[in-house]
């Protein structure tokens, strides 16, 4: 958050564990945040990598954070697009991969600031 820019206005959240979901808890943590604005759901893997599609099932159509729901919030899915591989091939797209799913991150959570 302060490499990009300060933003004390985002709260990050990091699950460790995603099976089984820890539905319970990241509610718990969610509902902690009672000025809750927005949710997004952020990996470095592409769109159609990781762990976005498994996310995507618990919280969308198993709805298992009430916390959501309450609010009449969907979550934003940040990540980097859809590609046949799970890497850029090389250090410097990487690089230039990683700064644009950041400026997503910021971009979004600005309109939260």
């Amino acid at each position: 958050r302060e490499q990009a820019g300060g933003l004390s206005h985002v709260a990050l959240i990091r699950l460790e564990q995603l099976a089984p979901f820890p539905a319970k808890d990241l509610n718990a943590a969610l509902e902690s945040y009672g000025d809750l604005k927005g949710i997004a759901w952020v990996q470095e893997e592409p769109a159609n990598n990781g762990a976005a599609a498994f996310i995507r099932d618990q919280i969308m159509y198993k709805q298992v954070l009430p916390v959501l729901k309450r609010l009449s919030m969907e979550p934003r899915w940040i990540s980097r697009p859809e590609s046949a591989t799970p890497a850029d091939g090389h250090p410097h797209k990487h690089i230039q991969s990683q700064q644009r799913l950041l400026q997503s991150v910021i971009e979004w959570s600005e309109a939260f600031a």
